[in-house]
């Protein structure tokens, strides 16, 4: 988890960028962005939320997945508001 949360928040310029908070639900915990772009090991309600494997988000991180292929293949489920879920593709680029 420690090595994802360090990835994440590498993009920490875009982060605040996202326009609401957003939760990634992984087997192995809870990793969530505030609205101000800090990166915790937590569960909090958000904005939008995630839940997937932590190989596919190492994978969306490093760009080696698109977002919108995750979604569609069932290797992402998000819920919330769509439009701080449309902007994990940028985050990531």
């Amino acid at each position: 988890m420690e090595r994802i949360i360090n990835k994440i928040a590498a993009h920490s310029d875009k982060l605040v960028q996202l326009g609401g908070s957003v939760r990634f639900d992984l087997p192995e915990g809870s990793i969530h962005i505030c609205k101000k772009g800090s990166v915790k090991e937590t569960y909090q309600t958000a904005d939008c939320s995630f839940r997937t494997t932590e190989t596919v988000l190492a994978s969306l991180i490093d760009g080696i997945l698109d977002p919108m292929s995750a979604v569609i293949t069932g290797k992402i489920f998000f819920a919330g508001d769509v439009m701080v879920a449309l902007k994990l593709k940028e985050l990531f680029s």
